[in-house]
């Protein structure tokens, strides 16, 4: 699912209900500050592309994404530290 290069600030509160079978969400480019703790249940996704944002940080809970297999931070200038799970 691409949603990259949509300016987006948050995610909606009930946006991971609706895609729960997800494998791959491209969240590109946008403005986030923040990943909702509820993107941490889309268990079977394998990619997950950050890069371009203003992420602070990730949640410690981000090793629940158990299938996932390529993350991309690139460009998120403010992340200052990564989860110990993902070290």
């Amino acid at each position: 699912l691409d949603l990259s290069y949509n300016a987006f600030i948050t995610l909606p509160p009930l946006f991971c209900f609706y895609i729960q079978h997800l494998t791959s969400l491209d969240l590109s480019h946008n403005n986030l500050k923040e990943l909702p703790e509820e993107l941490m249940e889309l268990k079977q996704l394998k990619t997950l592309l950050l890069s371009c944002n203003r992420l602070k940080e990730l949640p410690e809970t981000i090793d629940q994404l158990v299938a996932l297999e390529d993350l991309k931070l690139a460009g998120n200038r403010k992340l200052i530290r990564l989860p110990r799970t993902i070290g």
